[in-house]
């Protein structure tokens, strides 16, 4: 069992030159990823997960990484009867490739609408809904953080202490503090978690 994720960055036409940004990620792995990070033409990705607790880090991390481009994404889960995701040839493409987790993800995709960013397919619509539902929210909310928040979260994140990640900003702690407050870093943060806990007692 594997989830796939898919994103492309909204209105990409109109902002070519910031969609070029993409291609840094191509060939890339983060912790919990199956497969590189593939990128197709200029303005969409593709990457194989199969650690599902780090899902929500994962498509947070790739709205961080192409800021400030709106991504839409969209997730799904089932098999794969194909490794040919893990060939970066440019002819082998997201629409060749087989298996449910792939198939969902696509449709996941096209039910993106314009208020929304982010779509999950897990096969189980009741679960589907509650996701969406905290990851509507949870996006309008991410898409008013500021770079000093979007900086903040992420070095705390990644530091996994306050003391430290303001020492690498170069912060005091209670700047840090303040920065996580203002972003509803406690809300986002317990959101992603109920997400995993969901998604893992799903296919558990």
């Amino acid at each position: 069992m594997f989830a796939t994720i898919i994103a492309d960055i909204a209105d990409s036409r109109r902002n070519l030159s910031e969609s070029r940004s993409i291609w840094q990620l191509d060939g890339v792995s983060w912790e919990g990823t199956y497969s590189k990070i593939r990128v197709y033409k200029h303005d969409e990705l593709e990457v194989v997960v199969s650690d599902f607790s780090r899902i929500p880090k994962i498509i947070r991390t790739l709205r961080y990484k192409l800021r400030p481009n709106i991504l839409r994404v969209g997730v799904g889960f089932g098999d794969i009867r194909t490794d040919s995701h893990l060939n970066l040839n440019e002819e082998n493409n997201p629409y060749r490739m087989t298996g449910e987790s792939f198939y969902l993800a696509r449709d996941a995709l096209s039910m993106i609408d314009n208020r929304t960013q982010t779509q999950f397919s897990t096969g189980d619509i009741g679960l589907d809904s509650i996701i969406d539902a905290l990851y509507l929210l949870m996006d309008r909310r991410i898409k008013d953080w500021t770079e000093k928040q979007w900086n903040a979260v992420m070095k705390y994140e990644a530091k996994g202490t306050q003391k430290e990640a303001a020492l690498a900003l170069g912060i005091s702690r209670s700047a840090l503090a303040r920065r996580l407050h203002s972003a509803d870093y406690d809300a986002i943060d317990k959101s992603e978690k109920l997400i995993i806990d969901l998604i893992c007692n799903k296919f558990r």
